[in-house]
Formats: C-alpha cells, structure tokens, sequence
C-alpha cells in the first residue's frame, strides 16, 4: 500500500494519527511545503520500506522511534530543516541500504 503525493503544494504538518496507517510500506510527499516535526506515531508504521520526505520545512529531531522500522530500505530526509543528530539506533536496521539526509542542520557525529 503506498501513498505519494509529491511534487504538489501541500502544506502544514504531518498528521499526529499517521501511525494509524499501520498497513502503508510507501510514502512520497517530498516536494511540497510541509512544516513542523516527524511525529513519533511513525513508529506504528512497522512496514514501511520506503519513506520520502525530501524537499519540504520539517524541523525539529529525527525520532528515535523511526529506528523500531525495521522494514525500512530507503528514507530521505534531505533538503529540509531538520536540527538533531542522527539517531545512533538508525545503524542497527540492516534492511536499511539508502539514507539521504543532505542539506539540514544536522549535529553530532555518524
């Protein structure tokens, strides 16, 4: 099940309900004009292979709970404003073979 929505106008926040699309393995929305934080409930999201949210306003941290996605394969982040360091749990998921965090405030060490 996939949901994408990239490349349009979209603005606001992630919904704090997003984990409620349990059964969701795709979702794009990069490119759009999104705000606010990745909520923590994207840990309900358990089989998430391929998370897209490039190009957008998200601040704030990178959850620790996207480290309990062990479906994941690729996530993008990039080209936002995200300010914490990476999570050091996101290098135990070993399906994890693309991460792109480009272009954010990032601190801390890899």
């Amino acid at each position: 099940t996939g949901l994408s929505f990239h490349s349009n106008s979209l603005k606001g926040s992630l919904p704090q309900n997003l984990g409620k699309w349990v059964n969701m393995n795709t979702m794009n929305l990069a490119n759009n004009q999104l705000s606010g934080s990745i909520p923590p409930t994207i840990s309900n999201l358990l089989t998430m292979e391929n998370l897209n949210l490039e190009n957008n306003r998200l601040e704030g941290p990178i959850p620790a709970e996207i480290c309990g996605l062990n479906s994941l394969r690729t996530i993008s982040l990039k080209d936002n404003q995200i300010n914490s360091s990476i999570p050091a749990c996101i290098g135990n998921n070993t399906r994890l073979s693309e991460i792109s965090l480009g272009n954010n405030r990032l601190t801390g060490t890899i």
